[in-house]
């Protein structure tokens, strides 16, 4: 008969130290943003109800789904330019691998609250 080496111990995966506040802002800044959250900012920014909020974002979306799946491309100021490069036929619809390009003024906008009436430069 064969003789059988002894097993190793299991040791246990080790935890990670926990999260400072710091590590934890940049985890949720890469989380993706869900519908909701995106009409909740929506509302914050504009002050309109949520109800009227909800129902142009999910239409405004829509929209950019529907001219996005036809092939062409989107000028959004705010958001930049998309481009279809490929698709993909998939059980579930097609996939579409989608080009965002930004313009550096974009991808740091200004507070609104500067550029509002109130908050201006006297004229002289």
């Amino acid at each position: 008969m064969a003789t059988r080496t002894p097993k190793s111990p299991v040791t246990k995966p080790q935890t990670a130290p926990p999260a400072t506040a710091s590590e934890t802002a940049a985890t949720s800044e890469q989380a993706p943003k869900k519908l909701k959250e995106l009409i909740e900012a929506v509302v914050e920014r504009t002050g309109q109800r949520k109800g009227e909020v909800r129902t142009a974002v999910q239409a405004a979306l829509a929209v950019i789904g529907e001219t996005l799946g036809e092939g062409q491309e989107m000028n959004l100021p705010g958001l930049g330019k998309l481009k279809v490069n490929r698709t993909k036929p998939t059980p579930r619809g097609k996939m579409m691998m989608v080009k965002l390009i930004q313009n550096q003024k974009l991808a740091a906008p200004k507070p609104a609250e500067a550029t509002s009436p109130t908050t201006a430069a006297p004229k002289l």
